[in-house]
């Protein structure tokens, strides 16, 4: 049995009057990697200030080894090291030299102990099988070495507990694949790991245990047996709905159809999307995706095929300069909200043709919006506000979604909207996509996975060498 290196008992912290992390409990043995999965602003980022020394807790009692140490303890000098999203290297240095911070004598011009350095570093790159030259400079490393380049820095100085703050966001899955095989190697010499993130699908590639953090406390741990098997709407309460599968007859209405498209590098596909039918688009790279979401938006880049929407033809440039049916959402809330206007202006973007006369809003209709999107979405902060600075993401996906329902679209398209969404959120859009499809919208989603759609996709279609393949789960 491995022994407890790091525990965590009943940790409070206050930032202002608001209580982030309460009652907080947690445990890490040697040679662990531990994943915590927390919305965003949970608490994570401040956890692991606080181990690092950088933030005083309030309240609650830490060990090391079995030992129990105060916040500033000595033994934990260098002990506990955090790696930030992006590490702090200096591009134009080699990887020794950000490693060692090699400084010349004062005397002499050359590197103190230089070979010593390089062949220490080369050790220990060799050790856990990276395949980098010491000498080679940052600027010339992929991001991934980058990362693993600061992680060595950190055990080479002698860390045994080493944090990772919301690696998942920066890095593609292949990324995180690989970074997990380097992980397991430093494990095995009894290095153990903390790892922050969001993103469920992202944790469980290199995760033993998750911990759930909700509402400042631990809400739950896990051991990850069965990756991709964890539930996130259970985990965080959320209330689950079953999106009622339509039973898709051909003689429904097609709405939007695609016939022997061929565009870049792509062969040719077909599809059909019929009234108020979800349908999901799965391209594990995403490749593909982003190449038909870009030929959707622009058809010039259609090598043949054709397009038709409610059996006409649809030719131009784009599918909007043809019929205002169609609607391309972006749901990067950065985008899609403009901080710096009111509620109201952002309530009608994209709408104007709808409330103006004579090319002016009409302040009777933005005053209604405004009371009809907050009677859908009761929250009386939001009331009159001249500028959106400052929003929760919540705020923010509420002012989108009702942007979406007063729009009024026949077909949406959207590309890979759980990228820019933690688990709480998605949930959120995803309720008013299912609303929406009730409502005889038809929905073409594309994305990167299966799970995060299941609950709420009529019919997959999967990227097959170049070919939509479709396929059907029973859940």
């Amino acid at each position: 049995m491995r022994n407890e290196i790091l525990r965590v008992s009943h940790l409070y912290k206050k930032i202002g009057d608001t209580l982030i992390l309460n009652d907080f409990s947690m445990n890490l043995y040697e040679g662990e990697i531990l994943g915590i999965m927390g919305l965003r602003d949970s608490g994570k980022s401040l956890l692991f200030r606080i181990l690092t020394g950088d933030e005083e807790l309030d309240k609650g009692t830490l060990f090391f080894n079995e030992t129990k140490v105060s916040q500033y303890s000595s033994l934990l000098t260098n002990k506990i090291a955090l790696i930030t999203k992006k590490p702090l290297l200096e591009k134009n240095m080699t990887v020794t030299d950000n490693i060692f911070h090699i400084r010349r004598h004062r005397h002499h011009q050359f590197w103190i102990r230089e070979k010593s350095y390089y062949l220490q570093t080369k050790e220990q790159l060799n050790k856990i099988s990276i395949n980098i030259n010491p000498n080679s400079k940052v600027e010339d490393l992929t991001r991934i070495e980058c990362y693993m380049v600061e992680i060595i820095k950190k055990y080479i100085m002698g860390a045994k507990v080493i944090l990772l703050d919301d690696f998942s966001q920066e890095f593609n899955t292949n990324e995180i694949a690989q970074l997990y095989v380097w992980l397991k190697k430093l494990s095995a010499l009894g290095i153990s790991f903390i790892l922050a993130g969001y993103r469920m699908d992202n944790l469980q590639i290199c995760s033993e245990r998750i911990l759930f953090l909700t509402n400042g406390t631990t809400g739950k741990i896990i051991t990850n047996v069965k990756r991709k098997q964890v539930d996130e709407n259970l985990i965080f309460q959320m209330p689950t709905f079953k999106h009622k599968k339509n039973q898709i007859k051909e003689k429904e209405n097609i709405v939007f159809q695609a016939e022997r498209v061929s565009i870049e590098e792509v062969g040719e596909i077909s599809f059909k999307l019929r009234q108020g039918e979800i349908v999901t688009l799965v391209d594990f790279s995403g490749i593909n995706n982003q190449r038909l979401f870009e030929c959707l938006m622009n058809l010039e880049k259609m090598k043949k095929g054709k397009l038709y929407h409610l059996n006409q033809i649809m030719n131009g440039k784009r599918l909007t300069d043809r019929s205002e049916d169609c609607l391309f959402v972006d749901f990067n809330l950065k985008n899609s909200v403009i901080e710096q206007i009111s509620l109201q202006d952002n309530l009608c973007l994209g709408n104007f043709h709808k409330i103006s006369t004579a090319g002016f809003y009409r302040q009777k209709s933005m005053d209604y919006i405004e009371r009809d999107f907050l009677n859908w979405y009761p929250n009386e902060e939001l009331r009159g506000r001249s500028d959106c600075r400052h929003l929760s993401e919540k705020d923010k996906m509420a002012i989108l979604l009702y942007r979406i329902r007063l729009y009024k679209p026949r077909v949406i398209f959207c590309i890979d909207p759980s990228r820019y969404t933690d688990a709480l959120i998605y949930g959120m859009m995803q309720q008013e996509l299912h609303e929406l499809a009730k409502a005889g919208i038809s929905i073409l989603i594309m994305a990167k996975t299966v799970e995060q759609n299941y609950q709420l996709t009529d019919r997959f279609l999967f990227w097959e060498e170049g070919k939509l393949v479709e396929n059907s789960f029973d859940f």
